[in-house]
């Protein structure tokens, strides 16, 4: 993902909830409340022409002890990407050609 399209996300999925923390520990990002799932929306992207729906379970994960949630998009270290991983690809059937 477009490094500007992340930051809008992540700005957008923020302005939503009540709380968010930025994780300076162990590098998960915005950290918030679990409680504040249902406050989430999903989103769409366009990649290669198709829109792709992005469902709120795609891109939290929840800890262990239920009651902190955070981001599973992240930046990816380089200025111009995103990354959104696995739990994202999980939903769609994805190709990986390795000669392009």
């Amino acid at each position: 993902m477009p490094n500007e399209l992340y930051t809008f996300v992540q700005e957008k999925l923020i302005e939503t909830l009540s709380y968010a923390e930025w994780d300076n520990q162990y590098g998960w990002g915005y950290l918030f409340y679990c409680t504040e799932i249902s406050s989430l929306k999903t989103f769409d992207v366009l990649y290669g022409g198709v829109w792709l729906e992005v469902l709120v379970d795609d891109y939290v994960f929840n800890f262990s002890n239920g009651t902190t949630c955070a981001f599973n998009i992240s930046p990816s270290g380089y200025t111009s990407l995103a990354i959104m991983g696995d739990a994202f690809l999980r939903n769609f059937y994805a190709i990986h050609d390795m000669d392009q």
